[in-house]
């Protein structure tokens, strides 16, 4: 009796310092999410990973659905405690996968968490889906690059027909763009090698090139700002990091921040091991930059 007594002891207290499994998947490695993935780790390891053992992990998608699928099914069998997915299509694939199970997907830099379908009431997410929006609202945008760049006529956006926060993006500007006497023109981008060709076609057409949060444009952001600056024509980004990168005026959160807030939350769901999930969440401020 007293063998078993001391083996009930000894199994406790291993369970009580057992891993804490936070992965993360990124949809594709671009500078935006790279550094949203950097605040993530740094704040669980500054603020959780000191008092706790973590086993964090990361991979990446490569912009391919059906290896985010798979990594995605290699997560629900090691039961992950928080499966963290960083871009649409790959927070998409995790609720899917996720469903009725114990572990919770958070993710972020996610535009509009209800379109996509991943949740559909953002005080109260209703499965074990919650995560940080980096949605800004248009107006500020529109009338940011109008302020310093007044001769603004036509903007030329580029997406990816596939990624849901990038079309509800575009219907929003498209939407707003009239209010300030902008005309909106797109070109779709299905896969990095297209980012070229659909950035030739707005340089004839649009006085700047905008780049939202669409992870397939912001992957080729380089041949972007070659070709637009071959063709004298402005970039704007709706992400400030991508600023080293050649881009003109920028109006966003800063995607580090955004990922110390998702790490708060991830921490918050950890200690909390309930069921109940906590609000979606916006970033807390935003920044403007100009070259």
């Amino acid at each position: 009796m007293r063998v078993l007594f001391i083996l009930y002891i000894l199994l406790f207290n291993f369970s009580a310092f057992a891993d804490k499994k936070i992965y993360i998947t990124q949809i594709i490695q671009h500078p935006a999410l790279d550094r949203t993935r950097q605040g993530i780790i740094d704040e669980l390891n500054e603020n959780y990973c000191k008092r706790e053992i973590c086993d964090i992990k990361f991979d990446d998608a490569q912009g391919n659905i059906a290896l985010a699928a798979q990594i995605a099914q290699n997560y629900k069998a090691k039961n992950v405690d928080v499966a963290v997915a960083l871009g649409t299509p790959v927070a998409q694939v995790f609720k899917s996968k996720f469903r009725n199970s114990n572990s919770k997907v958070v993710f972020s830099s996610i535009t509009d968490p209800i379109s996509a379908g991943l949740v559909k009431n953002l005080n109260m997410p209703e499965s074990n889906v919650t995560g940080v929006s980096n949605f800004i609202a248009i107006e500020p945008q529109l009338e940011f690059y109008l302020s310093k760049f007044p001769n603004l006529k036509i903007i030329g956006i580029i997406y990816n027909p596939s990624e849901a926060n990038s079309v509800k993006l575009n219907e929003l500007i498209i939407e707003k763009a009239g209010q300030y006497g902008l005309k909106i023109v797109t070109s779709a981008a299905n896969k990095t090698s297209d980012v070229a060709g659909a950035a030739r076609h707005l340089a004839e057409k649009a006085d700047a090139i905008l780049v939202t949060n669409d992870n397939t444009a912001l992957s080729a952001f380089s041949s972007i700002v070659k070709i637009a600056q071959k063709n004298n024509k402005l970039v704007f980004v709706s992400d400030i990091d991508m600023m080293p990168k050649g881009a003109d005026a920028s109006i966003g959160p800063d995607q580090y921040e955004l990922g110390r807030q998702t790490g708060r939350m991830i921490i918050n769901i950890l200690q909390q091991n309930g069921d109940k999930m906590p609000a979606v969440e916006f970033p807390k401020r935003t920044e403007t930059k100009i070259q």
